[in-house]
């Protein structure tokens, strides 16, 4: 950091600064000491002493008090007990009663003092405790001791009937919430009870089973029929082959004398001779055995194979009806549980938000009619022995130093060595260069 050029008219010497100090050591002695003895004089002959007694008040808490954050009474529309669940009078209410105006009017009237004594009251939670500290500040120590222990008598008795009021208001409270969860365990359970009666899930569950184990034997039956149509496929085929090999007629030719009956005839009704009539043929045709059993065998396998294609489609068709039906069935049966596993949960969380506000109901009972819960007086309030002010020695400590910073700072401000004029000037330049 570059340093700021200054004058040397700017320029202090602290030795010069000892040297006037040492010059007025005297001066500055002198009043140091009178500012201490008459701070001393002030508060031991002038300022009256102020004692203070104290009362530590213990904040209870009642018998019970198990809350189970996970309970759905806390998730309910109709039911909101999160609010009423802790019937406890916590430290800070306490000290807020302690110090409302109508505490101090009552302490007033029942010591018979006037309320514009009683300014020095406070009331303080001590931290990380259920304590409560009271503090009375007064003139007269005895008088102290009772004003502190009319006021923890006063918060006590407060405090108790405002738990009590309030015990008795959760009691009455928890009680309306019992009928309303009451109201909502009932419809509960009639809607679970109304919904079994009228419930299909059994015989949706049989039809289904029944319809799968017809879809199975149906499944089987297809495989069957696949294998026996792919064999009778094949077996035509085959028999398709040969009948294009085999020729549908033969042709023959033979004597007619091999034919005995038209030799005779022949013979008879002609003069010629048995060597002429021998050289005369016949040419005849006759059906080819074989392709006629060839085609009555492909007539059978085209039948057959027909009817297994024509049983295979009706069983597949059945199949098909029998799937879309499983389908139906299962998205009714599914939607018949879940209406069913919706009704059982809700019916569950009625019963957790009855068991919750039932056992809120008698805890709010029990703490109504037991002393738990309240405020009670830990340390009653003790005769103070020494006042906590004046403090002569504090005071005077004091005193001085502000006698002692005062008489330099004006023996400065009176030297010749610097003006008041020049003084923040010089101040500024000091704190600049980092002098002391």
């Amino acid at each position: 950091m570059q340093s700021r050029p200054y004058t040397a008219e700017d320029e202090i010497d602290l030795r010069d600064v000892v040297r006037t100090l040492w010059r007025h050591r005297w001066v500055i002695g002198g009043i140091t000491t009178a500012a201490a003895l008459v701070a001393a004089v002030v508060s031991v002959f002038i300022l009256p002493p102020v004692y203070e007694s104290r009362v530590l008040l213990m904040v209870t808490r009642p018998p019970v008090q198990t809350v189970d954050p996970s309970s759905p009474a806390f998730r309910s529309g109709e039911l909101n007990i999160a609010a009423i669940l802790n019937p406890e009078l916590p430290g800070e209410a306490v000290v807020a009663l302690a110090r409302s105006p109508a505490v101090r009017d009552e302490v007033a009237r029942r010591i018979g003092v006037p309320k514009t004594k009683l300014k020095s009251l406070q009331a303080q939670s001590v931290r990380n405790t259920n304590l409560v500290e009271l503090r009375v500040r007064y003139a007269d120590p005895h008088e102290a001791r009772r004003i502190a222990t009319a006021w923890a008598e006063v918060v006590v008795g407060r405090s108790s009937v405002l738990f009590s009021t309030q015990a008795q208001g959760s009691y009455a409270l928890f009680n309306a919430q019992l009928e309303v969860a009451l109201n909502r365990l009932k419809r509960a359970e009639q809607a679970l009870r109304h919904f079994n009666a009228t419930s299909r899930i059994s015989e949706l569950q049989t039809r289904l089973g029944k319809l799968i184990d017809q879809l199975a034997s149906y499944e089987v039956r297809r495989n069957d029929l696949t294998i026996s149509l792919n064999r009778a496929e094949n077996e035509l085929a085959a028999i398709e082959g040969q009948l294009r090999r085999e020729p549908r007629t033969y042709a023959l030719s033979k004597s007619i004398t091999n034919d005995p009956f038209l030799h005779e005839a022949m013979a008879t009704a002609s003069n010629r001779g048995f060597l002429e009539l021998s050289k005369i043929r016949m040419r005849t045709e006759e059906q080819n055995p074989v392709y006629n059993a060839l085609s009555q065998a492909r007539a059978t396998a085209a039948v057959a194979v027909q009817a297994l294609r024509a049983e295979k489609s009706t069983v597949e068709r059945a199949m098909e009806a029998i799937q879309q039906e499983v389908a139906v069935l299962r998205t009714e049966l599914a939607t018949q549980i879940l209406t069913q596993t919706r009704l059982a949960r809700e019916l569950e969380n009625a019963k957790r938000v009855y068991d919750a506000v039932f056992q809120r109901r008698e805890e709010a009972r029990i703490t109504a009619t037991t002393r738990g819960g309240t405020v009670q007086v830990a340390l009653p309030a003790s005769l103070p022995d020494e006042p906590v002010s004046p403090r002569p020695a504090l005071n005077a400590a004091i005193a001085a130093v502000l006698g002692f910073m005062f008489s330099t700072v004006g023996v400065l401000i009176r030297s010749a060595w610097i003006t008041p004029a020049e003084l923040p000037r010089v101040q500024t330049a000091a704190s600049a260069e980092g002098d002391p």
